[in-house]
């Protein structure tokens, strides 16, 4: 009994700190397809407003952008190589593109890679139109171009043709962990924000202001 008591305990200890690097090849493709279906509603959105929100004619011209939100052009995007709307629409195709390979599981990791850069690309050229959602999903998207998504569903997997036994084997690796954990932390570093004194201080709570301004550099103005 004393053998396979620790047998046993052995087990689950290797269960337990294995756990958040692996999981299911059919969860990792229901997450790849959730994903991509994401990104393309995001990217079908933008489509018809890119000449809004994204071109010299709209909201945030490249000239406004450099002069009113310079700590902003610090980030790479792609979006500022022209104001013209064409180029934005384009950029949104290819980006539309990279959804439609995600959810079909070809290449997943290199459209998952495409798919965060052109977002982020996005989100730099206009950050006056992002919020958390759009910062969680660059985060979600980085990570999956770590992770094997496409052992199952995919149109890789039909090209490997893996036998079934192997197919469903769970999956292990770093970028399956960090996709894992990412929404563990987010919460809490979510939770422990909400111990500072802005939160709990009679003296302070300015919680509002601070997430206004922190959310939205210039909100304060329509606020005030």
């Amino acid at each position: 009994m004393g053998k396979k008591g620790r047998t046993w305990r052995s087990a689950a200890r290797s269960t337990f700190f294995a756990s958040p690097l692996h999981a299911d090849p059919r969860s990792l493709a229901a997450f790849r397809v959730s994903l991509g279906l994401i990104l393309a509603a995001e990217t079908l959105w933008l489509l018809p407003r890119a000449g809004s929100l994204l071109s010299n004619a709209g909201v945030l011209p490249l000239q406004c952008l450099q002069r009113s939100l310079a700590p902003y052009t610090q980030f790479w995007s792609i979006h500022r190589a022209s104001g013209g709307v064409l180029v934005q629409q384009i950029l949104l195709l290819a980006q539309l593109a990279a959804a439609g390979c995600l959810v079909a599981g070809y290449r997943s990791r290199e459209a998952a890679l495409c798919g965060w850069a052109l977002f982020s690309s996005v989100v730099n050229r206009n950050p006056l139109m992002a919020h958390g959602g759009d910062t969680l999903l660059r985060m979600e998207l980085l990570l999956a171009s770590f992770a094997p998504l496409a052992s199952r569903c995919s149109v890789d997997a039909l090209a490997n043709a893996t036998p079934p036994a192997a197919a469903n084997a769970a999956v292990r690796s770093a970028g399956v962990g960090g996709l894992l954990l990412q929404p563990v932390l987010m919460y809490v570093f979510a939770g422990a924000f909400k111990f500072s004194p802005e939160w709990r201080d009679q003296a302070h709570y300015s919680a509002v202001y601070y997430a206004l301004h922190r959310a939205r550099p210039h909100a304060h103005k329509y606020v005030e």
